[in-house]
């Protein structure tokens, strides 16, 4: 009977490691205002695949070597990117942007076949969808920008994204922290590091602070944590 309370205490103790060092719902990335928006891990994992498989293939077709990074940088653009493809027009409605042009929201699939074709059906599939997201996200942000004062045609992108990083603050924004963001201060810049899905070993942790020491870390780690 005690080893089967002892197993009971244990297994809770695990659920609550696992799920209560945040207010993240399990299996979410992110979840916005107690989940009036959610994107999943499984979602990130898809898009971050995609796009670090992606991103060589597009490097070498404009001539260029590809270079090689930590996979987390990639996971924080595309949680980055999902938060603001569900702010963006909401903060546009506030801001009372105009909507863009029909062109300027659509991917064209047969622009990226050079890249596309060779990736399986599931990943291209994915690396579209990320772009679709980019773009619709970029468009409205460059007409957010527009409202704002002493903006202009060249600094509208950049002025609609920091309406809409301060637009943030008014929602409950959490993140699971093994991504290394806090959904409190997305414009800050400054992103922590934990190498995966998994909480980094200190001495890895400590030296991705030192841009100089990049490839040691990159040389310490599995291609499952390597983008590129």
């Amino acid at each position: 009977m005690r080893r089967r309370l002892l197993a009971v205490a244990v297994a809770a103790v695990a659920a609550a490691v696992l799920t209560g060092c945040s207010d993240i719902h399990p299996g979410q990335a992110v979840v916005i205002d107690n989940g009036d928006y959610e994107a999943s891990i499984s979602k990130v994992d898809d898009l971050t695949g995609a796009l670090c498989v992606a991103s060589p293939i597009l490097a070498q077709s404009q001539g260029q070597q590809g270079q090689q990074s930590e996979s987390i940088e990639a996971r924080q653009y595309v949680v980055g990117l999902l938060i603001q493809s569900y702010l963006t027009p909401l903060a546009a409605k506030q801001a009372g942007a105009d909507s863009p042009s029909p062109q300027d929201l659509t991917v064209t699939p047969e622009d990226y076949t050079n890249i596309t074709d060779k990736m399986d059906d599931a990943q291209a599939d994915d690396f579209l969808q990320l772009l679709q997201i980019g773009t619709e996200v970029s468009a409205w942000q460059s007409q957010i920008g527009l409202t704002q004062p002493n903006s202009s045609p060249s600094t509208a992108a950049q002025d609609g994204q920091k309406y809409v990083l301060d637009y943030a603050k008014n929602f409950d924004i959490d993140i699971d922290p093994r991504f290394g963001m806090n959904g409190n201060d997305l414009g800050s810049g400054k992103l922590q590091r934990s190498g995966s899905i998994s909480v980094a070993q200190s001495s890895q942790a400590t030296q991705r602070e030192n841009p100089d020491k990049k490839a040691a870390v990159l040389e310490s780690l599995p291609k499952s944590q390597i983008c590129g």
